[in-house]
Order: C-alpha cells, then sequence, then structure tokens
C-alpha cells in the first residue's frame, strides 16, 4: 500500500495532535527551565543553572523516549482507519494438544477436558 505525500502529512497532523498536551506542558517546563538556566548563567549562579537544566531536561529526556511510539501509535491509527488492513496467510500444520486435567479429591474428583488447536 503506497501512501501519497498529502496523506502522510495529514497523518502526521493528527498524530501530532493527538500528542499536543504532552508536548505543550513539556514545552511549558523547557522553557522555564531555560529561562532559569539564562538568569542563572547572566547572575552567575551556579544552582540556578543546574537546577534549570534538571528542570528542562527531564521533560526533553521524557519527550525524546516517549514521543517516537506515540507519534507512530496514532500515525499507524489514522493510517488503518483510512486504508484499513488487510492479511493472507498460508496454513501450512494443524495441532490438536490435549491439556485436560483432573480437580478435585477422592470421590469428588471431576476430568476436565480441554484441547488447544494451533
Amino acid at each position: 500500500m503506497k501512501s501519497t505525500l498529502g496523506d502522510k502529512l495529514q497523518f502526521s497532523k493528527i498524530a501530532l495532535q493527538k500528542n499536543g498536551g504532552p508536548l505543550l506542558i513539556a514545552l511549558v517546563f523547557m522553557v522555564l527551565g531555560a529561562v532559569v538556566v539564562y538568569l542563572g548563567i547572566r547572575y552567575e549562579v551556579t544552582f540556578m543553572v543546574v537546577f534549570g537544566s534538571v528542570f528542562a531536561g527531564i521533560p526533553a529526556l521524557g519527550m525524546l523516549f516517549t514521543m517516537p511510539s506515540s507519534f507512530l501509535y496514532y500515525y499507524e491509527q489514522a493510517q488503518t482507519k483510512k486504508y484499513g488492513t488487510y492479511t493472507t496467510a498460508n496454513i501450512i500444520a494443524k495441532e490438536a494438544k490435549d491439556v485436560s486435567y483432573v480437580t478435585g479429591k477422592g470421590n469428588n474428583k471431576s476430568l476436565t477436558e480441554e484441547f488447544q488447536y494451533f
């Protein structure tokens, strides 16, 4: 299945919209952290530089590790919604496995027959 460039852009737009809230929240923390770092450098306060770096770095790392999978999830969801899914398969072997078991004790024993089909 070949997607056109317009479809790919549309799917990307949908994925960005779905991730907009977390991206916006992370952006606020990163901007505040950058402001604290700037003020720390300007007034030569080492604690502010370290604090601002951590304050901006944690959301940035969180976005770095979580956004690709989340973006891809929503991208593929939009793609599936438009084109659907198609699957083909060839059966090459069949197997039935007996996984029956006995429950109870003494005179109250009962056999439960179960089969798994592969």
